[in-house]
């Protein structure tokens, strides 16, 4: 990890506080390979709701799995700045921009940040209601089945926008106006 964090340039890293143990050793790396170390930042890690450290063998941890339930990635950026972080005044979901402008790392909190999927659903169902119809439509592409007719469904749509929570919903929500009856 030195060797490519002196190829990549890096100044500054920041990683969980497991890793605090591992920096003096990581420190030492630097130096005896003639660099000046990195500033080191060490944030709390994240908690599922037994409040046990996020694990890859027990928890949905990957952002390939929240892009393919319908997540959108601004909704998903925008609530992991907001773990042990949030932007000033009454709102949570805020711009990229606004993110950028007002954090500070001083600023995250010292406690573990507790990964909340039914308030990073809530983020999403916001994201979503946001874009236009149109933009919608095209959101929920991936998740239509090809025998859809995309014109009735895009009649439709402006109806579901403001009901679900990821586009992974969509489908059975509509199903029933594309299939035959049983």
């Amino acid at each position: 990890n030195v060797v490519d964090d002196i190829e990549m340039g890096i100044t500054h890293v920041v990683r969980g506080e497991e890793h605090l143990p591992n920096t003096p050793k990581q420190q030492l790396m630097w130096k005896a390979l003639g660099h000046e170390p990195p500033v080191w930042a060490h944030v709390p890690v994240l908690v599922n709701e037994a409040r046990r450290k996020l694990s890859k063998r027990r928890d949905k941890v990957a952002l390939e799995q929240y892009r393919d339930d319908g997540y959108l990635s601004a909704a998903m950026v925008n609530y992991l700045m907001t773990l042990g972080w949030a932007p000033r005044g009454d709102s949570e979901i805020v711009s990229w921009d606004r993110i950028e402008d007002e954090f500070r790392l001083e600023d995250v909190t010292r406690a573990p940040a507790f990964f909340d999927e039914k308030k990073l659903t809530a983020f999403n169902k916001e994201y979503l209601k946001a874009l236009s119809p149109d933009e919608f439509v095209a959101a929920c592409e991936p998740w239509l089945p090809d025998d859809y007719d995309r014109s009735r469904f895009g009649a439709i749509a402006p109806l579901l926008q403001s009901r679900v929570g990821t586009l992974s919903e969509v489908p059975a929500m509509v199903d029933f106006l594309f299939r035959e009856p049983v």
